[in-house]
């Protein structure tokens, strides 16, 4: 009997020789009469949250970033009341960031916001976090050509995060900019009814910014895509043209103005010729009071386009 109890005995011994021993030297643990257990020093943070934190910083300065980040989350857990927590909480953003694990990353840059309301990393990680959803928002661009599910994927990240950005600093002109390119991403994924609704936000929310003029631009740009699809719809052209209207109204110093002026014209271009085609409908089959009202029309709400003239023409021809 007492030569099994030795047995079991011995085979403790051996393995806790083999667990606080081991042939990792990294392995050594410490026995430590003051808190009465087994501790490794290789676990334990340094003296101070500044030692702690500089440690940490000199790990990813090597490139050990793993590491690096279990050593930011020392300060946390050791120091939670230090001054050095939202930089360790920023850190690990950085450190996921040099992964390349750039949702990760949003995730940790966050947690300055909402654990450390008053850090003054605020404004460095909303510029963290924008050039995040940027880099999403240029991998969908890159992507372009190919499957819209695999672009479609940045994008909608890249929407996510630029709402991020706009929830943690409204009413600013940062976050003009987030929601302007809000729009840009569904006018990439062709969603041009929710591009226009995005870049309307701009216009209603932050009017004074230095995003309002190109905002307003891609709302008629939106409108218009909505109105030149396969089917034609008056209605929506006519949308378009107002909107169109309202930025060469609102902004005549824009860089833009020509390029608006070209887009109108080619939407009164459309808008005439269809009214032209319905118009030599009715006078093909003889219904000349229809064709009259038509084609005086399109003289009257499109004068500038060419389609005018040949409408003038054909009432002229009638009239003989």
């Amino acid at each position: 009997m007492s030569g099994g109890k030795n047995l079991r005995i011995s085979f403790c011994i051996s393995v806790i020789i083999l667990v606080f021993i081991g042939s990792n030297a990294e392995a050594a643990w410490v026995w430590t009469p003051q808190m009465g257990r087994w501790l490794n020093p290789k676990r334990q943070p340094r003296e101070t949250a500044a030692l702690q934190f500089q440690y940490a910083e000199e790990l990813l300065a090597q490139g050990d970033i793993e590491s690096a980040m279990d050593e930011y989350r020392k300060v946390l857990r050791y120091f939670p009341e230090s001054n050095y927590c939202d930089l360790a909480q920023y850190s690990i953003g950085r450190a996921l960031e040099a992964q390349g694990e750039y949702e990760d990353a949003i995730e940790e840059y966050q947690k300055v916001i909402d654990d450390y309301p008053n850090s003054q990393l605020f404004g460095h990680v909303l510029e963290k976090q924008r050039k995040i959803a940027d880099r999403f928002f240029e991998l969908g661009v890159e992507r372009e050509e190919g499957f819209i599910l695999f672009r479609g994927s940045n994008f909608d990240k890249a929407i996510e995060i630029y709402r991020k950005v706009i929830n943690n600093q409204p009413f600013t002109d940062f976050s003009a900019e987030a929601q302007y390119r809000i729009g840009l991403c569904y006018m990439k994924l062709e969603l041009y009814e929710e591009a226009s609704v995005e870049f309307q936000k701009v216009l209603d929310f932050y009017p004074a910014s230095s995003w309002s003029a190109e905002a307003a631009y891609a709302c008629a740009d939106s409108q218009a895509c909505q109105a030149l699809p396969h089917e034609y719809d008056k209605t929506a052209v006519e949308k378009a043209v107002s909107k169109y209207e309202t930025f060469l109204r609102m902004y005549p110093e824009s860089s833009r103005i020509e390029e608006a002026q070209e887009h109108m014209r080619e939407l009164l271009e459309t808008a005439a010729r269809h009214e032209y085609q319905i118009g030599m409908y009715y006078h093909d089959n003889l219904q000349y009071d229809s064709a009259r009202l038509y084609f005086k029309s399109i003289v009257d709400q499109y004068p500038r386009t060419q389609w005018a003239e040949k409408a003038q023409e054909t009432l002229d021809r009638m009239s003989y």
